[in-house]
């Protein structure tokens, strides 16, 4: 909803720039649909091995965190045990440790923390170690 000027020129600006792709990008969306499972099987193994590396951390640390098995997708929803401030703590894991977890408070759960678990699974290793060394001080 926008007023009608603004939606013509939204309309042609849209014209311009994704109306149309070029044939090349054409050929390789079409390739890859023809071969979907060989471009989607190694991301789904991927991220049920990660699913599982993630699930195995979490029960190594039922002090630190407790989390249900996610039934889909790449993403996990672990409650932080201990942390007062949970907003606070993502934020200084992030800037003190690169590694980036939302806080549940963006999504009314404001003691749990969303992980992505579907990247690279020497970057989800790393993350979780430097992850729990950070729960580990909040409790010292």
């Amino acid at each position: 909803m926008a007023p009608a000027e603004l939606l013509t020129d939204c309309v042609r600006i849209r014209d311009y720039t994704t109306l149309h792709v070029s044939p090349l990008n054409e050929l390789l969306a079409q390739a890859v649909l023809e071969n979907a499972p060989a471009f989607v099987r190694p991301r789904l193994d991927q991220a049920g091995h990660n699913r599982e590396l993630l699930l195995d951390w979490a029960a190594a640390h039922p002090d630190l965190v407790s989390l249900a098995a996610p039934a889909g997708g790449v993403s996990a929803f672990p409650r932080l045990v201990d942390v007062p401030d949970v907003d606070a703590f993502c934020d200084a894991l992030f800037q003190k440790s690169g590694v980036l977890v939302i806080p549940g408070s963006c999504f009314d759960s404001p003691q749990h923390v969303r992980i992505g678990f579907g990247g690279r699974t020497d970057q989800l290793t790393q993350g979780l170690e430097r992850f729990a060394d950070a729960l580990r001080e909040t409790r010292r």
